[in-house]
């Protein structure tokens, strides 16, 4: 099912999680994409200049201190990210499926649980 909802995309699962996060401002450098994702520095970085040479994204230099990079989706990255939310929401309704609605609610509570474990993990050791 994965690769019918990207077939004849020019998007892939993490370059899709990529836009996504981004847009929600969540993740916004380099580094935290390639965390959040698993991702080295160096295949975080060619991914961002793929979809930055496809217009999906850019890169804004802080003007107090241009070393510093963050992350915004375009508006045609935007729209590439709202186009893939059906089949996204398919796939994961077919992926739940041999759930009850009560484990599904389950299992969302406990990923939730470790994601925000994760996320103070990760600030507590900036």
């Amino acid at each position: 099912m994965a690769c019918k909802v990207f077939a004849g995309r020019d998007l892939t699962l993490a370059q899709w999680i990529a836009l996504k996060e981004i847009d929600r401002g969540e993740f916004t450098t380099n580094s935290q994409i390639a965390c959040m994702l698993g991702h080295s520095s160096g295949a975080t970085t060619r991914m961002i200049d793929q979809l930055e040479s496809r217009g999906l994204l850019t890169r804004i230099r802080l003007p107090g201190d241009r070393r510093v990079v963050t992350l915004a989706v375009t508006d045609e990255g935007r729209q590439a990210v709202l186009d893939m939310v059906p089949g996204m929401t398919v796939l994961w309704q077919e992926v739940l499926q041999d759930l009850t609605d009560a484990e599904s609610d389950t299992l969302l509570t406990l990923l939730g649980r470790v994601v925000d474990r994760l996320e103070r993990t990760v600030s507590e050791d900036r």
